[in-house]
């Protein structure tokens, strides 16, 4: 009897150990295919976004996947598997060969994506082969202990029984570490697909799974930041809209009941809220052509000191607050561009020198030449902008911490006017003092054709308008 519990015993801790290892290299396969996948889709988003965080979730897939293949090869103990094993080793290696050759060709992000899939799904189907492999030897591994179990006495049936328990608790865990945190993540999901934001904050289980999670939560996170975002842009839309409509709204119907000499001030009134909602829906077209890649130009040779004579003088007698000094250096001065849309970069700057400085104060409007290029510099007296806020301003829908919730307005200006001037090979940037004031310059190129012979030799004296 002993001796028989003596050899059940060694045979059944062989198969134990055995059963133990084909299990773990199940599991490992079982990774490996996750971190395929992950790499594959990682790999798209990469190339669509071009982000560095991206790239390195990638990088990780793929020295992951390199990692539990390393750990899987001591596992290894059969001619088929070894076999099995071999090939997933190459359909691998495969796989990344593939996605570093599209890294450097001309497809599109979706194109590569399908390209690399048919040597994922390869990969993954040799896996599915080795773990057939490993379940065909689980299988002949629980036929042994059966049959051996027959030709044992109680204390073997006893034993086997203990081992019986120690699975059932092996399986436990993992239904405790992957089964059940996977079907909350699932919950998850299907809760925020029907609007209600993830509470999961703290997952147990495989590290893998607390990844995802961890993923998801961040993800979706982002997504009610961008969305409150978008709430707060159509709130300032609205509120814009709805400045210049109530003003003309009381307008109207104080033309209605004003005497004849009065009309005219209101009509005025009117027809400057007009210009104003003409003025921001235009703002609005144009961001959303320069995002889509839209933005045309109608190219001339044009005098741009004419383009600032004319804003200036126009934008001068809707202001009583401000005095105008324009300082040229020779004229005209002619460059390669739209009309209409540098006379539109020109107004929004010196609308928002006349904005941004509510009391008042000089608006200097300065032209020079310097070398090839024309320069306009517009300097005001206003707030100023904190060196904190200079690198967003530029952007679509952002402003000054410090101004947005007191002056009116979206965002949509500076971002349009930059983009405007880079696609007429210049540049626009911005120099400022919080409290002191702002001096936005436009740098543009001179026309080849038409520029001055020598652009030092006169200026004219400074013009207050």
């Amino acid at each position: 009897m002993a001796n028989l519990l003596r050899q059940s015993s060694i045979l059944l801790e062989k198969q134990t150990t055995e059963m133990a290892a084909v299990g773990e290299s199940v599991r490992l396969a079982q990774n490996i295919k996750s971190r395929l996948l992950a790499h594959n889709r990682y790999s798209l988003l990469y190339s669509i976004h071009k982000r560095e965080d991206i790239l390195a979730k990638q990088m990780a897939q793929s020295l992951g996947a390199t990692r539990l293949l390393s750990e899987m090869r001591p596992l290894i103990n059969h001619p088929d598997e070894e076999a099995a094993f071999t090939f997933v080793e190459r359909q691998i290696e495969a796989y990344l060969d593939k996605r570093r050759q599209l890294y450097f060709s001309n497809f599109s992000p979706i194109e590569q994506y399908l390209l690399a899939s048919g040597n994922v799904e390869d990969a993954i189907a040799a896996i599915n082969g080795l773990i057939e492999i490993n379940n065909s030897q689980m299988n002949e591994f629980i036929g042994l202990i059966e049959n051996r179990s027959k030709m044992d006495d109680r204390a073997a049936i006893l034993f086997l029984s203990f081992i019986a328990i120690i699975l059932i608790f092996v399986v436990g865990c993992v239904i405790f570490l992957a089964v059940r945190p996977l079907e909350k993540i699932k919950k998850a999901i299907l809760a925020y697909e029907a609007g209600i934001t993830p509470s999961l904050t703290d997952m147990k289980g495989f590290r893998e799974i607390q990844e995802i999670n961890k993923n998801f939560i961040t993800m979706a996170e982002r997504l009610e930041i961008k969305r409150q975002e978008q709430l707060h842009v159509i709130a300032a839309i609205a509120h814009d809209l709805r400045n210049p409509l109530n003003k003309m709204s009381i307008a109207a119907g104080l033309l209605q009941k004003s005497e004849e000499e009065k009309k005219g001030e209101w009509h005025q009134m009117i027809f400057r809220q007009i210009q104003n909602l003409d003025h921001l829906v235009g703002d609005l077209l144009d961001t959303a052509q320069i995002e889509s890649g839209h933005l045309e130009l109608n190219l001339t040779n044009l005098d741009v000191t004419s383009i600032v004579k004319e804003v200036v003088q126009l934008q001068s007698n809707g202001s009583d607050r401000h005095q105008f000094a324009l300082e040229f250096g020779v004229t005209p001065i002619y460059c390669i561009g739209d009309s209409r849309r540098l006379f539109q970069v020109v107004y929004n700057l010196i609308s928002n020198a006349i904005k941004y400085s509510p009391s008042g104060g000089q608006i200097k409007v300065k032209t020079s030449i310097e070398r090839d290029y024309f320069k306009i510099c517009i300097e005001d007296e206003g707030v100023g902008i904190d060196p904190a806020d200079i690198s967003l301003i530029f952007k679509p829908f952002n402003r000054s911490k410090a101004t947005k919730n007191k002056i009116p307005g979206v965002g949509l200006g500076l971002s349009a006017s930059r983009r405007i001037v880079e696609a007429h090979n210049g540049s626009l940037s911005v120099t400022s003092r919080p409290g002191k004031g702002s001096t936005f310059s436009v740098t543009l190129p001179l026309s080849p054709t038409a520029a001055p012979a020598n652009p030092t030799s006169s200026c004219t004296p400074s013009i207050f308008v």
